[in-house]
């Protein structure tokens, strides 16, 4: 309930003429829609005056007061900043900066796409559990009957605009997305025409696309977007339709630096780096190398917690006192590893088991997978390794192969007392089970090894009905190691536990094998960072030759999330020039073979200009979307398809590139199919017989490789995503693993 409202002044403010922070168009041709600053509210003092009226109206909640401004070193200190402003059980309104500049027709203000806001807020611990439900900004009309709302929880709040709904709200989901934690938060939001995403501090939260579900189908984002262009008002910490009880509590947080931009924000707003934090790093576990449907990964690298979520923890349950411990132990091969101990009721060592919180617990299920590395000193042929019970039924995997199930009215025991396909004892193992509607199979390394079909041996209660296993495990709260079973515990070391809730195809196995053998690789996902997953001082960085008008960046696509956008560039260009500098991981390695692979997309195909390549200088080593793979370094040179398209890339597609390398020639695969040779291409030149070992040798010679450098010529103009090196040549299935695991 509002009680009062006063008018203020807000100094700090800036808004934008028809050419203030205008981006140039990009470069290469094609048309998008420029991001443009449309408004700055510092609320510092004496940094600009208030432009066009453009000042807050402010209103206290009922037993509130009105915000005010707030400054360093009072009691709500701020370390960012001297001035902020501090919501005091209150809100405040400003005429809406976007529908202003279409109103005085601010450059480019009439091709929108999406309206973006990135601004700092900070709330008291003490409202932790209720944060989530507070708004952070509307838009809205003169009464309030229309409204485009964000909660702290990332809920996007939609009334009267084609319809009232909402997504992401606290009711439905707690995405964590905002602590209330009395620190400080820069967010960063992008709502679109097709879908909308937040960043926190640098980390994307939401991503959110309503019409991948089939509730929220027939909405149109686009008249989301045109109502935030149009609305007269931007409200800060109000929802006309707002449920909060004690809003004069709730809305106490402060706020400070609101920027508002017309069309999409790119990493450029949303980077975020913590003080003495590496730019372009994160301070969290890299997991963007999982495949997609990934909802537990437990690496029991030193830690019991579940990586994705960052919130759920196993825990070591003592059903007897151990003289041995299970507990953490180094391997030579796989490093800090779990080491469960033999054990049950009654067993001379006692008995514990680690108790796993159920990743797929309340879930709906058409499918599920569960992967983990075991070595056995000996093989048990009884006591469990991985499972499910919630001590009525029971579900398990034991090191003999036998998989079973004795729950909800049905039982099945698969190679129960037969070891004919049981693990080698003394050997890590990948195990990967995959759960269907209408049966199951187990992987070893990778390759199905049996199934419900084609087993050793079975024995069951009849037909067994699959959606039902499926409802049993998602209806048990935790999974275990150790226990589940009618048994005990077996004696086995465990490393990398990875649920997804889908079935995992043959090629996604592969690829999690691939993934977590621990050989040597890099992996860049170039998703909002340039650090690698497995060496986290690995670090990208971005060379600028000469000043950038448009600048490469991190953006959204709405196929593949945040990838890097390339500007096409060179010494001389319209727009600047500047590449990605990539320590390479295969520098310094005696090679006998070498695999490169990203994912690519070229607006146009540029013949030309450097999409990957390597060079020392003296030497080089290239990749065009047209096909063209080229080397001239250490005395000899080849063109393949050097002005011949035949092999290039689809323009504006994504398309996984996989450059394999041996001491005998190259195989360059397209979306995990070889699509040519240095035997079968549309066009060849060179200097002679080429020595694919002093190839391999050159690779490992330069200490970098790049994006947009490395040719003769300049940079490409494309997006890249996942950019995998690894030093041998991969097979031919091992990069349709690849393809499968990296594929969105």
């Amino acid at each position: 309930m509002m009680l009062s409202a006063a008018s203020v002044v807000m100094f700090g403010m800036t808004a934008c003429g028809p050419d203030w922070d205008q981006m140039d168009p990009p470069a290469g041709g094609q048309v998008y829609s420029s991001l443009v600053k449309l408004a700055s509210y510092t609320f510092d003092e004496g940094t600009a005056e208030p432009v066009n009226g453009r000042d807050f109206t402010m209103y206290a909640y009922d037993g509130g007061d009105f915000p005010a401004l707030a400054k360093e070193g009072s009691e709500l200190e701020n370390p960012r900043a001297t001035q902020f402003l501090n919501l005091n059980g209150g809100y405040a309104r400003v005429l809406n900066p976007v529908a202003q500049a279409r109103s005085e027709r601010v450059a480019g203000s009439t091709s929108q796409d999406a309206v973006s806001l990135v601004f700092y807020v900070k709330q008291n611990a003490e409202h932790a559990s209720t944060f989530k439900q507070t708004t952070l900004f509307s838009f809205q009309n003169a009464d309030g009957t229309q409204q485009v709302a964000m909660t702290a929880n990332g809920g996007l709040v939609v009334n009267g605009v084609d319809g009232d709904y909402s997504f992401n709200t606290s009711d439905e989901v707690t995405t964590g997305m905002l602590p209330a934690d009395d620190e400080w938060h820069k967010v960063a939001v992008a709502i679109r025409d097709q879908n909308y995403f937040v960043y926190v501090d640098g980390e994307k939260r939401i991503d959110y696309t309503p019409q991948t579900s089939y509730k929220y189908s027939q909405i149109d984002m686009g008249k989301v977007v045109d109502f935030m262009a149009v609305a007269p008002y931007l409200y800060i910490g109000e929802n006309s339709y707002e449920t909060v009880e004690d809003k004069a509590a709730e809305y106490a947080w402060l706020v400070d630096d609101i920027d508002i931009y017309r069309n999409t924000i790119t990493s450029k707003e949303w980077q975020y780096t913590k003080p003495g934090q590496q730019e372009g790093t994160s301070d969290k576990v890299n997991l963007d190398y999982l495949p997609e449907g990934v909802v537990g990964y437990f690496l029991y690298n030193g830690s019991l917690t579940n990586v994705v979520t960052n919130s759920e923890k196993a825990s070591l349950v003592v059903a007897q006192a151990q003289g041995t411990e299970s507990a953490f132990e180094e391997d030579s091969q796989r490093g800090t590893v779990w080491h469960q101990q033999e054990g049950w009721n009654g067993h001379d060592n006692g008995y514990a088991y680690l108790e796993i919180p159920n990743p797929l617990y309340g879930k709906t299920l058409s499918g599920a997978t569960i992967s983990f590395w075991v070595k056995a000193p000996t093989v048990n042929w009884w006591d469990s390794v991985w499972g499910l019970t919630d001590e009525s039924g029971h579900m398990w995997y034991n090191a003999n192969g036998y998989v079973g199930v004795n729950a909800s009215g049905q039982w099945f025991d698969c190679q129960q007392d037969n070891g004919d396909n049981a693990v080698a004892a003394d050997t890590w193992t990948q195990v990967t089970m995959v759960f269907s509607g209408t049966g199951f199979k187990v992987y070893y390394d990778g390759q199905e090894k049996y199934s419900d079909t084609n087993n050793a041996k079975w024995n069951s209660s009849g037909t067994i009905d699959y959606g039902n296993v499926l409802t049993y495990m998602s209806s048990c709260e935790n999974m275990y190691f150790g226990h589940g079973s009618f048994w005990g515990a077996a004696n086995v070391y465990i490393s990398d536990l990875i649920v997804l809730d889908r079935a995992a195809t043959a090629a996604e196995v592969g690829y999690l094998y691939l993934m977590t053998a621990k050989t040597e690789m890099s992996f860049f996902s170039l998703n909002n960072t340039y650090a690698d997953a497995f060496n986290s001082s690995s670090v990208m960085s971005l060379v600028a030759v000469q000043a950038q008008s448009n600048e490469s960046v991190f953006e959204e696509d709405s196929q593949r999330g945040t990838v890097w956008h390339q500007q096409e560039g060179w010494d001389g260009h319209g727009n600047g020039y500047a590449y990605l500098e990539i320590p390479n991981p295969l520098y310094g390695k005696s090679l006998s073979g070498a695999t490169i692979s990203f994912w690519v997309k070229a607006p146009t195909v540029n013949w030309w200009d450097s999409v990957w390549g390597l060079t020392d200088e003296s030497g080089h080593m290239w990749y065009n979307a047209n096909g063209y793979t080229g080397v001239n370094a250490s005395g000899q040179w080849f063109d393949c398809q050097q002005d011949n398209g035949e092999n290039a890339i689809a323009a504006d597609t994504w398309t996984q590139v996989t450059l394999v390398f041996s001491g005998t020639g190259f195989k360059v695969y397209y979306d995990g199919q070889e699509k040519y040779s240095d035997t079968n291409n549309a066009k060849w030149n060179s200097s002679g017989t080429i020595d694919y070992g002093n190839v391999l040798t050159y690779m490992s010679s330069c200490e970098n490789m790049y994006f947009g450098h490395g040719s003769f010529w300049g940079a490409a103009n494309a997006y890249i995503s996942d950019f995998v090196v690894i030093p041998r040549a991969l097979s031919a299935s091992e990069v349709t693993y690849l393809y499968a695991g990296t594929k969105k």
